[in-house]
């Protein structure tokens, strides 16, 4: 339902760990929810499962 939403990541490279943030697009979001929602295995039916998600909180945002 989130305007703007991130996918925050924890990195470690060379002995050092740093969070990156970024800002996902449309497709960035609709993937995010199908990893979420599949886990591992993403496939059809969670990528269309995530893009109902999305339709709908647009329709209710409205």
């Amino acid at each position: 339902m989130a305007d703007n939403n991130y996918y925050i990541d924890k990195v470690t490279e060379d002995g050092n760990t740093k969070t990156v943030v970024k800002k996902l697009d449309e497709k960035g979001k609709r993937d995010e929810i199908a990893r979420i929602i599949g886990g591992a295995s993403i496939t059809d039916i969670t990528l269309k499962h995530a893009e109902e998600m999305l339709v709908k909180a647009r329709e209710f945002k409205k």
